[in-house]
């Protein structure tokens, strides 16, 4: 394995901690999570980098009232993973 610099094509996702990722067809998914720039600011928000285009997007799966925001979760994928 060797690491390597990927430069997105477009804004990337905020800067965060306490947050879960999983890796998906070549997809990097990234959920919740938190900040902290002059204050703490928790995430509900679901981020999606697609390693072949270099491109971050924000799939619209749900809205904000029906999730609560969080950290220091877990994720894990379910189903068909091939």
């Amino acid at each position: 394995m060797e690491w390597k610099r990927i430069i997105s094509e477009n804004t990337p996702a905020n800067p965060r901690f306490g947050h879960t990722a999983l890796l998906y067809n070549r997809r990097l998914i990234l959920f919740g999570g938190k900040t902290k720039i002059s204050t703490y600011t928790q995430f509900c928000d679901l981020e999606i980098f697609n390693f072949d285009d270099k491109q971050w997007s924000i799939p619209i799966v749900y809205t904000k009232s029906t999730l609560k925001l969080r950290s220091y979760h877990v994720a894990e994928l379910i189903g068909n993973t091939n």
